[in-house]
């Protein structure tokens, strides 16, 4: 063995000596190809773990995925260099002899890190890359440098999965703070307006807006009451870890609403029509409105405003002596007719004065309405005063006209009819809807030009429900009817002037079937 060692010496100071005085000396390092000058030996290289790039004085080869095995390679001291992610780079120099088969091998040391891994509650199941490392709280050592993933499981909880970059010789810290899995359920009860009593299952949880929590799985009913609307529920099947929204939309209830005068008879007007006469009594819906009261002949009209709460309202209202005004306008009428001497309107007009002196209000009216006519034709023919010729002459002869001024106005009244004509029409669509949602009409009005006046009332088996207070489209809520069969009716009254006035009904039968069976909708009526 010794002269052995002694050759080896002798060769590695000749080939130091090569290096230095000759450094442009290259070295034929492909397997398999013939090496004519010179001697030649093999060399495996391996590593452990296997993958690493090697380099063969300076020049890649590539991986050691197995062992690289390098014929032909010129005998001599070669630099084996290991290179492997995450890895110390390993060097080491390997001596090539003629015929021999040389070994380098490197067991690469592994760039190693560490993790403190800490979870509230304690005790939770610790994974690193879904390999079971123990239970919190525990330090995890000797981590190959790199990304990796922390699992922190505890039972009845949801999972904690967290990324983590260990660094060579680093210890990194996390913490999880584990959120328990719900075995129960939600429920956000919401409803417009706000501030309704919230019940869930006949037991009172608050007021809406609110959110119930930990509700057992399975059916329960959720209802809402507010005073002043009608009541609201829904049945749902609650299950674990779910959250269910209901948003409920309350509906005013209608309220009675009571109306009284002194003296009794008077004529009610709402939005500009007559609804009855008082004592009068019917359902509105709850808010504010404003009624006109025609009070009997001798009593001055009424304008009330009058809020209708949920427990409904009766009101009373007491007229004005219209006396003075009638008297106030006689007159008026006296003076504007002054120059056809109207002196028994003068006498009548004095008398309706002493019955209003007197206390006699509605005799002083009628009194006063008489002057205001003997004012206006004084000598009672029935032809207004700038009528008459001349108030002598009798009537008859004056106003025996031809017969073309007939029929220069009659012609005007035609054409005044025509113009003013607004030739209304009225259609009813039914919209599409659900077994469990409220029924939907669209109610659509029509006009030739813009009326003075309009109004349009909707009536569910002779109920106001809704009213459209000008020309167009409006949707109409019927709200959840019970199967069977109802009269909608669309009651139109417009004015295109003081005198002409056209009015429309239009109705539809509106079929709500039983559960399970289906109604083809009828073609819109118009």
């Amino acid at each position: 063995m010794k002269p052995k060692f002694l050759r080896l010496e002798l060769t590695g100071m000749i080939l130091l000596l090569l290096l230095v005085l000759a450094p442009g000396i290259e070295h034929s390092l492909a397997q398999g190809e013939p090496v004519t000058q010179g001697e030649t030996g093999s060399l495996i290289i391996s590593s452990h773990p296997l993958g690493a790039d090697i380099f063969l004085d300076g020049k890649s080869i590539g991986k050691a995925t197995r062992n690289i095995i390098l014929e032909n390679v010129v005998i001599g001291i070669h630099d084996v260099e290991w290179g492997l992610p995450h890895y110390e780079n390993c060097t080491k120099l390997i001596d090539v002899e003629n015929g021999e088969i040389a070994t380098a091998y490197c067991d690469l040391k592994a760039k190693l890190g560490s993790i403190v891994v800490e979870s509230d509650p304690a005790g939770a199941l610790v994974l690193l890359d879904n390999s079971v490392q123990g239970k919190t709280d525990i330090t995890i050592p000797g981590i190959l440098e790199g990304s990796h993933t922390v699992t922190v499981r505890y039972p009845g909880y949801y999972d904690c999965v967290l990324p983590v970059y260990v660094a060579d010789m680093a210890t990194e810290s996390l913490h999880c703070t584990l959120e328990e899995i719900p075995t129960t359920g939600t429920i956000a009860a919401n409803s417009t307006p706000r501030g309704a009593d919230v019940y869930l299952d006949l037991v009172n949880v608050g007021k809406s807006n609110i959110t119930i929590r930990k509700i057992e799985p399975g059916t329960h009913t959720v209802s809402l009451v507010k005073y002043g609307f009608d009541d609201w529920a829904v049945t749902l099947d609650v299950v674990a870890a779910r959250t269910y929204d209901t948003n409920a939309m309350l509906v005013p209830t209608n309220a009675t609403l009571t109306l009284l005068s002194s003296p009794s008879g008077a004529e009610i007007f709402f939005r500009g029509l007559p609804i009855g006469r008082t004592p009068y009594q019917s359902k509105f819906f709850q808010g504010t409105y404003v009624f006109l009261f025609q009070g009997p002949p001798g009593y001055r009209n009424l304008t009330k405003e009058i809020t209708i709460p949920y427990e409904g309202a009766n009101v009373s209202v007491r007229f004005e002596c219209g006396a003075p005004d009638a008297i106030d306008q006689a007159a008026r009428d006296i003076n504007d007719n002054a120059i056809f001497n109207p002196s028994i309107a003068r006498g009548i007009l004095q008398d309706a004065r002493t019955l209003l002196a007197s206390g006699k209000c509605v005799d002083a009216y009628y009194a006063a309405a008489n002057a205001s006519a003997w004012a206006m034709d004084v000598d009672h023919d029935g032809v207004p005063n700038f009528l008459d010729i001349w108030q002598s002459i009798p009537n008859i002869i004056v106003y025996f006209s031809p017969l073309v001024v007939v029929f220069i106005m009659l012609a005007g009244i035609g054409f005044h009819r025509q113009v003013n004509q607004l030739a209304p029409k009225v259609t009813i669509e039914e919209l599409p809807s659900g077994a469990d949602q409220e029924k939907m009409v669209r109610i659509s009005t029509q006009l030739r030009k813009p009326p003075q006046f309009f109004y349009c009332a909707v009536l569910l088996d002779g109920k106001v429900i809704d009213q459209l207070d000008a020309p167009g489209e409006k949707d109409v809520t019927l709200g959840r009817l019970e199967p069977g069969t109802y009269l909608l009716l669309v009651d139109l009254d417009t004015y295109s002037s003081r005198v002409w006035r056209n009015h429309v009904e239009e109705s539809r039968e509106i079929i709500i079937p039983p559960q399970g069976a289906e109604i083809v909708p009828e073609t819109p009526s118009g």
